[in-house]
């Protein structure tokens, strides 16, 4: 079985809400965030396009980093992994710190999801 996420625009019911708020490119930026509870998303007109970010004030700096992929990573019940208390610091490439990859570790949730709503149904994920 192979897993597709169809985000889709609806008028009612959605099962997450976007908010997209027009705003400078410039600092002091606004952080985008999710609110997992309420199942909303907030983002900026600049959150959808690449950017320069950094881990901390003073780092090297990381170009084409996308937000919106990392706040949809946390719809997926993922936490950040670009602080240093964070268990995955060092995986820089990883979409939940700076990077661009997904990891296994990533579908945790909808691996754990799946299993529930099929019980006695083993679920692996493979990324390729």
């Amino acid at each position: 079985m192979s897993l597709t996420f169809d985000i889709q625009k609806v008028e009612t019911d959605p099962h997450w809400e976007v908010l997209v708020t027009k705003a400078l490119d410039a600092p002091p930026r606004p952080r985008a965030e999710v609110q997992f509870h309420t199942r909303q998303i907030f983002l900026f007109s600049f959150d959808v396009l690449p950017h320069e970010a950094t881990f901390k004030l003073g780092s090297p700096t990381v170009k084409n980093f996308y937000v919106a992929p990392h706040e949809f990573g946390h719809t997926l019940g993922n936490n950040d992994e670009y602080r240093d208390a964070d268990g995955e610091f060092g995986d820089k490439e990883s979409v939940m710190n700076l990077g661009r990859k997904l990891r296994e570790r990533h579908l945790e949730f909808v691996r754990e999801s799946v299993q529930t709503m099929l019980p006695g149904c083993r679920v692996t994920t493979v990324l390729s």
